[in-house]
């Protein structure tokens, strides 16, 4: 095309507009005027720009996204930086922020744009923080400090201020870029190092004294202590250090000691064989422990423990040996007497005839003798680890473990230190009288008793008030028939004198009148003395009649008060024994009371529990007090004994009011099946003087 030219492709300034116009104003105005040579070639021309933009158009898109894409990255790094970022523009307000910023501000991203950085600094930092802006406005070199700043929630923290100035285009306004770094922890840390510091030397100081404490702590053990070089086996090592206990075990000076062998220190002493043994038991377990004979220089024999191992650096590597030695001769020379005294204890323990059983706090057996086996029918290995109750009788067995329990928690004692009278529990399932001693291990938590059985003795008391009741009786009968009918029949004949003196006007009628009464006083005596002593057979079922005769014997022969009160007027019981013994207890318990404390008023009463009889016998004189510290009745001495023969307890106290309460209480359980009578199954009731309670306390 003449004319044309050609666009410039290489001017940078111009537009794709521009540059079309230039191609139009090169053209001839009139295209008519154009040859059909000249309009292909503009049109060509023209198709071949269009190409060309359409391709410059493609590349500006993709240049675009790469763009908006390095944006975003950009963007998000930024806002999730670690560090706060800050632009600010130069009256000190927000311009930009990350979000790590207005975290570290306790605000959102919003509101702290175009607030003042200033509102959060404190106080303390504000002067520092202005000098520090007016440095980072006037050059163009990037300043540090470090500044208090306060979160919009009030914590304080310090934060190290990164900041460089910058222009967005020539001849505008200034802004800084700040980066915010919190140093609070880092403070912390330097604060906590310079207080290390400041302590390292006073820590030192204190090591060093610790390490001196234990060289002479060391020095002067009572054990002997030796530290050997580790080169050629322990016993042929080369001795470095021995302590004051060492030199004096050899009796060597420490000058005598340094460089020798261990061998040749105390092959002297111990057999060489036996420490080359040591040296291989070291070399192939790592140590040695064990005891050892030795001969001292005046040829006395001992024993030493000795243990043997080695020192070792950081690496694991061996460096040393270290071998410590007790001397323990008087420990076992003391070991030996004391097994030898344990040995006769256990040969005592295992030939005693009473049984001797020791439980826990809990109850539980721990150790029996083999007397258990005699006493209760259990061979010792049968009641080892078992609870104590299994040998007790009710109430008792139920109860046993709330009495340790209670010795536990209150510390007073029951039975510890004392003797008790109880019933025990035999495998054949009778129970049978024994006599408990209880005493308590208190460092051991303990407690070990001594059961005796005195089923032989209460047979035995039995007898003799059986044999004393029969003499009584005897003596009764023969009051009765001999003295008692003689007085009565010379009382007969005095009466009969003093009247036919009397006829006769003799002045010795008013004697025989007096005669004949002195007789019949005598002969009353003589027959309620033979009635005491011949009391009507009871029988199984008269003990009420009988106590009602007796009060209302009482309260004639003594004029005062006697009383019988039986609630329960159906008690019978089948054991004649049992009957007499129970009457004679109240009789003497009544009569004690008439005769010796002074007493106008006595009540018996009989009454039943279920089980539980009690015969209790109460009167309002002197109290047993007072009767104790005179010379003390029979009835007072045979009353426990008759007791203790039924199976029954019994107590005698001071009443509430004055006067004297006299208790005998027992589980009744009707006739034996052996025919041995009632008293071989019952089992003491609780409260009773003989009976107790029971406990281990």
């Amino acid at each position: 095309m003449t004319g044309s030219k050609p666009h410039d492709k290489t001017q940078p300034g111009a537009t794709v507009r521009q540059r079309a116009e230039s191609m139009v104003r090169a053209s001839p105005a009139d295209v008519t005027a154009m040859t059909a040579e000249e309009i292909q070639r503009l049109v060509y021309e023209l198709q071949v720009h269009q190409v060309e933009l359409e391709l410059q158009n493609e590349q500006l898109r993709e240049a675009q996204f790469e763009l908006s894409a390095s944006r975003d990255r950009l963007a998000d790094m930024y806002d999730l930086a670690p560090v706060g970022y800050l632009t600010l523009d130069a009256a000190g307000k927000v311009v930009e922020a990350n979000l790590a910023a207005a975290s570290m501000l306790g605000v959102d991203r919003e509101s702290l744009l175009r607030a003042r950085f200033s509102d959060f600094v404190t106080p303390t930092s504000q002067d520092a923080a202005y000098l520090y802006w007016q440095r980072v406005f006037s050059t163009a070199d990037k300043q540090l400090t470090e500044v208090e700043l306060q979160s919009h929630g009030g914590k304080t923290m310090t934060v190290r201020l990164e900041s460089i100035s910058f222009k967005d285009q020539p001849g505008g306004p200034s802004r800084c870029r700040v980066a915010l770094v919190d140093t609070t922890d880092l403070m912390l840390l330097r604060e906590s190092l310079v207080a290390a510091n400041e302590n390292l030397e006073e820590r030192v100081d204190t090591q060093v004294q610790e390490i001196r404490l234990l060289a002479n702590a060391l020095a002067n053990l009572s054990e002997g202590v030796l530290i050997t070089s580790d080169h050629l086996g322990w016993s042929h090592s080369r001795i470095i250090f021995a302590n004051q206990a060492m030199r004096e075990f050899v009796a060597i000076d420490n000058g005598e000691i340094d460089d020798r062998t261990v061998q040749s220190l105390l092959g002297g002493l111990i057999d060489t064989a036996l420490l080359d043994h040591i040296t291989e038991q070291v070399a192939a377990n790592g140590s040695f422990e064990g005891e050892l004979q030795y001969t001292a220089a005046d040829g006395q024999q001992g024993t030493i423990e000795m243990s043997v191992s080695p020192l070792r650096d950081a690496r694991g590597e061996g460096t040393h040996f270290v071998m410590v030695q007790r001397n323990v001769t008087e420990r076992k020379r003391y070991e030996l007497s004391l097994r030898d005294r344990q040995e006769r204890l256990q040969a005592i323990h295992d030939a005693v005839m009473d049984a001797i059983v020791t439980i826990d706090q809990n109850g539980i057996v721990k150790d029996c003798n083999a007397a258990v086996e005699q006493v209760f029918g259990y061979a010792p290995a049968e009641i080892l680890g078992r609870n104590v109750n299994m040998l007790m009788s009710e109430p008792h067995r139920k109860e046993h473990n709330g009495y340790l329990h209670r010795y536990l928690e209150t510390g007073e004692p029951h039975i510890i230190g004392t003797s008790r009278e109880l019933r025990a529990l035999h495998r054949n399932g009778l129970t049978f009288p024994v006599t408990i001693s209880v005493s308590q291990v208190d460092h051991l938590g303990l407690y070990t008793g001594v059961i005796h059985d005195t089923s032989q003795v209460n047979k035995l008391q039995r007898e003799v008030l059986l044999a004393a009741g029969e003499v009584q009786w005897r003596i009764g009968q023969a009051l009765h028939d001999g003295p008692q009918q003689t007085l009565a029949g010379l009382s007969l004949l005095a009466r009969g004198l003093a009247l036919d003196l009397g006829r006769l006007g003799s002045p010795h009628a008013e004697q025989a009148a007096v005669l004949s009464e002195r007789l019949k006083q005598a002969n009353r005596t003589i027959r309620a003395l033979a009635k005491g002593l011949v009391p009507v057979r009871i029988g199984s079922s008269g003990l009420v009649m009988a106590l009602e005769s007796l009060a209302r014997q009482i309260s004639q022969e003594y004029d005062l008060e006697c009383d019988f009160q039986c609630p329960d007027g159906r008690i019978a019981i089948e054991d004649d024994y049992t009957v007499d013994q129970l009457y004679h207890i109240a009789q003497e318990a009544a009569l004690n009371a008439a005769r010796h404390a002074s007493a106008d008023r006595i009540s018996i009463c009989l009454d039943r529990e279920g089980r539980t009889l009690s015969l209790k016998v109460v009167d309002n004189g002197s109290g047993i007090r007072q009767a104790r510290s005179e010379r003390p009745g029979l009835g007072l001495h045979i009353m426990p004994y008759r007791a203790a023969t039924i199976g029954a307890g019994l107590s005698i106290s001071d009443a509430a009011g004055g006067g004297t309460v006299v208790e005998c209480t027992l589980v009744y359980y009707g006739q034996s099946n052996d025919g041995q009578g009632d008293a071989d199954r019952r089992e003491t009731a609780p409260g009773g003087a003989s009976g107790g309670d029971g406990s281990a306390g």
